[in-house]
């Protein structure tokens, strides 16, 4: 095919691009496990292009693995059985950027509602490739199945197997994004199929420098606390003035619906000094179909203050803990912490709220008390998630952090515990924090007073939230943003300014 022929490339499914620097002059071409290719100069266009690429440019030089020129004729027919099934979209759905080749679907309906059984382990995310989140884009609740069908055939030719496109749509109603009734369900399902479409977010944000949205935003609502643990970074910010509550509402919690994104962390400080504005703002926020996680050391958790977190539809709690026993923990977190902590979570538990995980700061002075303990305290207490946060000091020493022989035990015995305890406790996960920095690549901060960071553990702003300055200019234009993402990914974004915090942890 000549130059400057006029005919629409598509970009293979098995290829994904990303912009690796902030004037998009360098794209990152990666597949399901690695990078692959890098473009510069010529080509740019063809490579981040959302839609199919309409003709080849004068000059331009392509690698043809990733780009070909559909071919409608030489797919296979749809079986007959699906042909006048309507699938349509359920509510409750985000759909968010990752950018050009990859979309996120993020199901944020209550897990309670969703998977009554128990068996999701949370709320279904996809990150869909181009042609599947296309699938998804054309339906609508009118056209049939045949008709979707061939409108992707059309636009995708023979790169979609009519199987893998019903299993699709299988793994899509039983994923809750969709209704399908009224058709033969497939029995020959195979889970691994699922990677013809599905890129996996973690992959994602260990590839990308950047995402168009941030898929995990953090607002900070408070740095005061009703305890005082020894190690948390809010006690380096005790001068910071939060915004009073309607200007927080209008200036943080408002511009972050409007973004568009899926998925909020709720912390502080202690986000329960306030309850009725923490319910509040999770209200707002599940309104607006934005998933919900509230992150509290649970000693202020009363019968009063589980029912009205349950009734806001949150859909994760997790309280904090350094130890498994009152010994350890209360060491760091203060006299009777742990008792108030666990009867937290039994009234959580009572109020049937979807996921209650645990956030342990994890160090080297307390290494082997958690390790050994965490088992039969995750039996005891049927809790679902355990996060493990590293403790990190400044760059002036390394006192307190875990060894890297620590931190490959540390994650033998994630998989072994995930082993063994998923048997016994539904949806059970154990999960080490920060292994690769997502802040301000994939992930981001906003601050009391309206201030975005790319982590919570960083003094320099990226940009200040107001009513002209949204969430989304900021991440996309911030110089302190774009200088982290073109660093490379294995290097801690809050290194670059801890001269204020001598030590903190999550």
């Amino acid at each position: 095919m000549s130059s400057g022929q006029q005919k629409k490339l598509q970009k293979n499914p098995a290829f994904y691009s990303a912009p690796a620097n902030r004037d998009m002059t360098r794209v990152e071409v990666f597949n399901r496990t690695s990078k692959v290719f890098e473009v510069k100069g010529p080509g740019i266009a063809a490579y981040l292009s959302r839609e199919p690429f309409p003709a080849f440019e004068q000059g331009s030089k392509f690698n043809i693995r990733h780009f070909y020129c559909p071919n409608p004729i030489a797919a296979l027919p749809l079986p007959q059985a699906h042909h006048n099934t309507t699938p349509k979209k359920l509510s409750g759905v985000k759909r968010i950027p990752i950018f050009g080749d990859i979309t996120l679907l993020h199901n944020t309906t209550s897990l309670n509602q969703l998977d009554p059984s128990g068996k999701m382990k949370d709320n279904p995310m996809l990150a869909l490739i181009r042609p599947y989140a296309r699938v998804f884009e054309l339906i609508d609740g009118a056209k049939t199945t045949k008709e979707i069908y061939d409108q992707i055939i059309h636009e995708y030719g023979h790169e979609i197997d009519p199987y893998i496109f019903l299993a699709f749509l299988d793994h899509l109603e039983d994923g809750g994004f969709i209704y399908w009734g009224g058709r033969p369900k497939l029995t020959t399902f195979d889970a691994v199929l699922s990677n013809r479409w599905d890129a996996n977010i973690t992959t994602i944000q260990d590839q990308f420098s950047y995402t168009e949205l941030p898929l995990y935003t953090a607002i900070e609502m408070t740095y005061q606390c009703n305890l005082r643990c020894s190690d948390c970074y809010c006690n380096a910010f005790p001068s910071i003035k939060p915004l009073i509550w309607p200007e927080f509402k209008q200036r943080i919690l408002r511009q972050v619906v409007e973004s568009g994104i899926s998925y909020v962390t709720l912390l502080g400080g202690e986000v329960l000094l306030d309850l009725p504005q923490v319910v509040e703002a999770i209200t707002m926020l599940r309104d607006a179909d934005i998933y919900v996680k509230l992150i509290t050391n649970g000693t202020l958790v009363d019968n009063k203050n589980a029912a009205l977190l349950s009734r806001s539809r949150i859909n994760k709690i997790e309280i904090s803990f350094d130890g498994f026993d009152a010994k350890n923990n209360d060491r760091f977190r203060g006299k009777e912490t742990f008792d108030k902590s666990i009867q937290a979570i039994r009234l959580l538990k009572k109020e049937a709220i979807p996921i209650i995980g645990i956030s342990v700061t994890i160090r080297n002075d307390n290494f082997d008390i958690v390790t050994k303990g965490l088992e039969d305290f995750v039996l005891t207490h049927g809790i679902h998630k355990v996060y493990f946060s590293k403790f990190y000091r400044s760059t002036s020493g390394n006192l307190g952090e875990l060894s890297l022989q620590q931190e490959d035990i540390l994650s033998e015995k994630c998989n072994e515990w995930i082993d063994r305890l998923s048997r016994e406790i539904p949806r059970f996960e154990a999960v080490i924090l920060g292994r690769r920095c997502t802040c301000g690549r994939s992930s981001a901060v906003i601050s009391p007073n309206g201030t975005v960071k790319a982590c919570p553990f960083s003094a320099s702003p990226a940009g200040i939230l107001t009513h002209e300055a949204g969430l989304k200019s900021i991440w996309k234009d911030s110089d302190l943003l774009w200088d982290i993402r073109e660093m490379p990914k294995e290097t801690c974004a809050a290194r670059l300014d801890r001269a204020n915090v001598e030590s903190f942890c999550l």
